[in-house]
């Protein structure tokens, strides 16, 4: 089975060490944040490990590279970002908590830091995960979103590497983290775009149809790749893979894929068939987020009480 077919708010920094695009161990940025160490490289800049030295909490500082920096879209992009972010407020959401720039002008923003893998880590072997483990993750994604929609927030880019899953008692706490490429559904058709109009906004391998065809996106555009995630997990590679993005683009077309019943057949009727209909070229064949909610919970409960949770 295992083979593939708070509010954020705006600080000037006073005293900041930099080497390069880095900050050396100890550096300052802002007067309150204390570099401990560097996490990674994200999509438009670095992240690392820091210390408010007021309120002794450790956090994750990311910074925005200094070769893109130079792009008034990518400064416009990232300070969205930091404020789309901000205005969720949920427990599968990742915290923003400050927001600032740097003396030469590069916005950064300040997070919960957060200790876990991504599921794109976990997904790295390719191997299936037990049932009640994907159920339990994609029920944490599905939450997230639904925190997200409920601000007219679309993530759009929802992927296994934007996916950190965070120890939490015996399993794992999903956070939707980066939202750099999400779209907020009541800023006004006239506003500035940051994304070229017929641009196609995503990764391919998660994108759904219509963002494939630059149309306008939904919420059930997250529903998609929730969806995609889902069947990732279940059977340990994506629905609809290809060598090219090309190829992946057809396939979705086509939308021809395995049904989620006969990949994995232990699923509930009533689930498998809404996890395809997650698939569906059409958004509006597409189940909302509540009913997904619904039947994930009653799928848990159901494994649970059944001694089946291993599976």
């Amino acid at each position: 089975m295992s083979t593939p077919p708070t509010t954020a708010h705006e600080n000037r920094d006073e005293e900041v060490v930099e080497s390069g695009d880095g900050f050396p161990l100890g550096a300052m940025i802002g007067s309150r944040y204390r570099i401990l160490g560097h996490i990674g490289r994200g999509g438009m800049g670095e992240i690392y490990r820091a210390l408010h030295v007021v309120l002794r909490r450790e956090v994750a500082l990311k910074v925005i590279a200094r070769r893109w920096a130079k792009r008034r879209v990518i400064r416009a992009r990232f300070r969205a970002e930091v404020r789309r972010a901000a205005s969720i407020i949920d427990d599968h959401v990742v915290q923003i908590y400050d927001a600032g720039a740097l003396t030469d002008g590069r916005p950064y923003l300040v997070m919960e830091l957060l200790l876990g893998d991504t599921l794109a880590a976990r997904l790295e072997p390719r191997d299936a995960l037990g049932l009640l483990e994907t159920l339990e993750i994609a029920l944490g994604i599905a939450l997230g979103l639904r925190a997200a929609h409920r601000q007219g927030i679309v993530h759009r880019d929802v992927t296994p590497s934007n996916v950190m899953l965070v120890p939490d008692g015996d399993g794992w706490r999903p956070k939707l983290l980066d939202f750099g490429l999400a779209v907020d559904l009541g800023v006004r058709d006239d506003a500035p775009r940051l994304t070229a109009p017929g641009a196609r906004v995503g990764t391919a391998l998660y994108m759904a149809p219509e963002q494939i065809a630059c149309a306008r996106v939904s919420p059930r555009t997250d529903v998609y790749a929730l969806g995609e995630l889902t069947f990732e997990m279940l059977v340990g590679w994506p629905p609809f893979g290809g060598a090219t993005a090309e190829a992946i683009y057809r396939r979705k077309r086509e939308g021809r894929h395995p049904s989620f019943r006969t990949v994995r057949p232990e699923l509930g009727a009533e689930l498998a068939g809404l996890l395809d209909a997650c698939l569906a070229r059409d958004p509006e064949d597409r189940p909302d987020l509540e009913r997904i909610i619904d039947q994930l919970v009653i799928a848990r409960a159901w494994l649970r009480s059944s001694g089946r949770a291993a599976t």
